[in-house]
């Protein structure tokens, strides 16, 4: 925290003096709403190594054996990692708003940590359409979620996700669980079967 009294003594160390305490470098943070607020004053450069904040996550549940596609877009330079069966992949989205992700399903689960901001699954990027459920529960980065087309999703979890302003559902007819429970700063629910 920028505000912390700390803060000063913490911005003169070198990156050594970090290391050899065992501190976490982080030179951005995020703001309340999810966006990267860079920590001025640092000087220096240290390469940190690609770290992902497992705790924040979109799970997918789908049909295994099945190419599964989406889009994401990224609220910080901060990487995402995507995991399917022996998938591992890590990306940053440097210099983009968003990415399109195309992986074979090799069992029935894709986790995507990180600070994801919004996911897009669609008949375009899916056309298989074999996404059942997704679930990002208690995603702390997760502003926009839209769904179109996908006639196996059945169930979508978003319980908790404190900075989702907007879900777009459309030609889902067969979405028979809709979680949206502590979600207050929802603005949009569109739901159309």
């Amino acid at each position: 925290d920028k505000n912390d009294a700390n803060v000063s003594a913490f911005m003169a160390t070198t990156a050594q003096n970090a290391i050899d305490k065992g501190w976490n470098i982080i030179y951005d943070s995020l703001d309340n709403e999810g966006n990267v607020m860079e920590i001025t004053g640092t000087t220096g450069v240290y390469d940190c190594p690609l770290m992902v904040n497992t705790s924040n996550c979109i799970k997918l549940i789908v049909t295994k054996g099945t190419n599964i596609g989406f889009t994401i877009g990224a609220s910080t330079t901060r990487p995402i990692r995507i995991v399917c069966g022996s998938i591992d992949t890590v990306m940053l989205l440097i210099g983009k708003k968003e990415e399109e992700i195309r992986i074979l399903a090799e069992n029935e689960i894709v986790n995507i940590y990180g600070y994801v901001r919004d996911i897009v699954i669609n008949k375009t990027n899916n056309p298989t359409a074999t996404v059942k459920i997704l679930e990002a529960k208690d995603n702390i980065s997760l502003r926009w979620v839209e769904i179109e087309d996908i006639s196996s999703m059945t169930t979508l979890n978003v319980s908790g996700c404190s900075t989702l302003d907007d879900i777009v559902c459309k030609q889902t007819k067969n979405i028979a669980s809709l979680n949206i429970s502590g979600c207050p700063n929802l603005k949009t629910l569109i739901c159309e079967g």
